[in-house]
């Protein structure tokens, strides 16, 4: 890999001193990591947070009648999915520039308990005392109600082995199912003052994932298999995925449009900007902005906007963008405008959120 990128920069650096393909420009998609705002902001006040599973449920409380769920399996793969749920929770929110000062973020979890057909009230403060214990964060995080329902949507009678439903499945497993189900999972997660022990209402979150699952195994009261495993573990992940990024800013990646020019200056930036060095990405487009020829000044432009705003200089990347439209720009700078715009509106929120 390093062999071909080192012949393609020979190549760009030879077209551009012959002069072969000077006035060309060629765009390249380069990855950009970005900041997210969460859904909700909490109080300045809660800093260290500690996650609590309370949504396990025991199997003795089941019975044959029950219409959803009876057998210790399906059980199993319940409490599965929930505890998959608070470890990825804690793992996103452990990255999040919210909490990454903090030490860690301790996961525990409560005694399994009778299974709720509804939301049960918050712990009164008594009671988070005695569950919390030794806990010594600013507020707990807890998982208080899951719920797993199964939605029925083929059958082996008509299964269609072109539709994408089945070519899912049919990545982790060579043989068709007798059942494919469709499974939606429901939690609901409280944020506790720790100091005080009262659940803070206002961030009282519900949320919900669907993905498929075959269970004709584990219905039949056989032993349930592997692809069972997998989505039930793997939807407690994105669940808890889902729910990170509603209480804390959150790590994204994107891409990002950049020019590359058959000028010498044009290339070296290019090298510069593969390498990740956008200051001097920076410091080369500033000078070729200043160039006679409307289009090169254009591009360069552009590229001075995508390098500012890969340093995180969003409100000055906006300011070389509305520049470089007086000039002639690439297409694309319509697209990259409003981009940025939305940029500028959620650097806002995580200034709150982050309390800059």
């Amino acid at each position: 890999m390093k062999y071909i990128l080192a012949r393609i920069r020979t190549l760009i650096l030879l077209l551009s001193v012959t002069g072969l393909l000077s006035s060309c420009f060629a765009p390249a998609t380069l990855p950009i990591q970005l900041l997210r705002p969460a859904q909700f902001t909490l109080p300045d006040t809660l800093h260290t947070a500690g996650i609590l599973n309370a949504s396990l449920v025991e199997s003795d409380f089941f019975s044959e009648e029950d219409s959803l769920w009876y057998t210790d399996k399906q059980i199993f793969l319940q409490n599965l999915a929930a505890t998959e749920f608070s470890l990825t929770l804690a793992d996103v929110l452990k990255v999040s520039p919210r909490f990454s000062s903090t030490s860690g973020m301790e996961v525990r979890e409560l005694d399994p308990y009778e299974y709720l057909d509804t939301i049960p009230p918050p712990f009164a403060p008594i009671e988070l005392e005695t569950i919390a214990g030794d806990f010594t964060g600013d507020f707990l995080i807890t998982s208080e109600f899951f719920r797993l329902e199964q939605i029925p949507i083929l059958s082996e009678f008509t299964v269609n082995l072109n539709k994408p439903a089945y070519k899912v499945f049919s990545m982790y497993s060579d043989a068709v199912p007798r059942d494919i189900k469709l499974i939606r999972a429901e939690i609901l997660i409280r944020i506790y003052d720790a100091k005080t022990g009262f659940a803070l209402r206002e961030y009282q979150v519900v949320d919900s994932v669907l993905w498929l699952t075959s269970l004709g195994y584990s219905r039949m009261g056989e032993e349930f298999s592997d692809e069972d495993y997998f989505f039930y573990e793997n939807a407690g992940r994105h669940l808890g995925e889902k729910m990170a990024k509603k209480l804390a800013p959150w790590w994204d990646e994107g891409e990002r449009e950049y020019y590359w020019g058959t000028q010498v200056d044009f290339s070296q930036a290019y090298f510069y900007a593969l390498d990740n060095k956008w200051s001097l990405v920076e410091n080369t487009m500033k000078r070729l902005t200043a160039h006679k020829n409307r289009k090169k000044a254009g591009y360069a432009l552009y590229n001075l906007a995508v390098s500012l705003e890969m340093q995180g200089k969003i409100a000055e990347a906006k300011e070389a963008l509305e520049n470089a439209v007086r000039m002639k720009p690439p297409a694309g700078i319509v697209r990259y405008r409003s981009i940025l715009n939305k940029r500028l509106q959620e650097k806002e929120l995580l200034d709150r959120q982050l309390g800059n």
